[in-house]
């Protein structure tokens, strides 16, 4: 794989020239800027989700699924006010805006979601 990579910069460079060859580098230093700074949202994200309690992070993931308050807490055995509370406590450490933002950060962070 290796030889293959080499073979490949080198018919680039063979075929465009120069301008050509510091356009790639610059397309993969773009990229490489940009999965970095993906990886460093993604760190964020798993930071603040491990700053959630047991119970919160076991009520994430039936927040997220779109269902009812009320239906969250019929599954729990708990009050619909519990969940509410517990959903406001998620929000605030996941620092989420939204509840659409709140459902992309699980999603990001691979959360199943129930069906």
């Amino acid at each position: 794989m290796r030889q293959r990579a080499w073979s490949w910069i080198s018919g680039c460079r063979e075929s465009a020239g120069s301008n050509s060859r510091a356009s790639w580098l610059q397309v993969a230093l773009k990229r490489d800027r940009t999965r970095r700074q993906e990886e460093t949202e993604i760190a964020a994200l798993r930071e603040r989700f491990e700053s959630l309690t047991p119970r919160e992070r076991e009520v994430l993931p039936l927040v997220v699924s779109g269902r009812l308050n009320k239906q969250n807490a019929a599954d729990l055995g708990t009050s619909e006010i519990t969940i509410k509370v517990h959903r406001a406590s998620i929000m605030r450490k996941m620092q989420a805006e939204s509840l659409a933002d709140l459902v992309r950060m699980a999603g990001r962070l691979g959360i199943p979601v129930p069906r």
